[in-house]
């Protein structure tokens, strides 16, 4: 089963999302990412683009991606660390993500999209290959944002365990597997609505 729920609460319970992320099991990165997440929560909601970026800790911030979802439309992406820029070679900032999506999988990456919104914490795994061959497989997770910018628009965060190593770090040395279907293991569904 691709989806588990997590109760009847709604994700709006810091304690619900707490439990929600514990039951994940996440290590390195996104268990740092997913602790500063839960840590700018405010009011009893997760935490705006603006209050998440300026305030996680400053390792993280290469390897993140903030998302914007217009339902049933589009994936925006609004911020994109430098990591992006090496893995896939360009920068994904200001880029349609379904443009990028074999058509194959848009309308289920759109209803990902549309759900991590919504309240959904997902994780999920991505191949890279850098330039002599070697395969790499990262983790990644997936954070709703409060910010709804319209009744039909939701935002999200991303957070890769992928980290550059040798020639990585020059620009289009590496294969990022682009079929973001992804191979979701983990998810816990909740609802961001009090």
């Amino acid at each position: 089963m691709l989806l588990k729920e997590f109760g009847t609460e709604a994700l709006s319970d810091h304690r619900t999302a707490w439990r929600a992320v514990a039951a994940l099991r996440l290590n390195g990165g996104n268990r740092d990412a997913a602790r500063c997440w839960l840590s700018l929560w405010n009011s009893g909601k997760p935490p705006s683009r603006a209050r998440f970026i300026p305030n996680c800790e400053w390792q993280l911030r290469p390897a993140f991606a903030v998302l914007e979802v217009c339902r049933g439309q589009s994936i925006r992406c609004l911020f994109a660390g430098i990591n992006f820029r090496l893995a896939l070679g360009f920068d994904l900032a200001g880029q349609n993500v379904l443009s990028l999506t074999p058509a194959a999988h848009r309308e289920a990456r759109l209803a990902y999209a549309w759900a991590i919104g919504e309240g959904l914490i997902m994780t999920g795994r991505r191949k890279f290959r850098n330039s002599v061959g070697a395969e790499t497989h990262a983790d990644e997770i997936y954070l709703p944002l409060s910010d709804r910018p319209a009744s039909d628009v939701r935002t999200y965060l991303m957070h890769s365990d992928w980290r550059p190593e040798g020639e990585d770090w020059l620009e289009g040395r590496v294969n990022t597997d682009l079929d973001l279907a992804l191979e979701p293991h983990t998810a816990a569904l909740q609802s961001l609505r009090a």
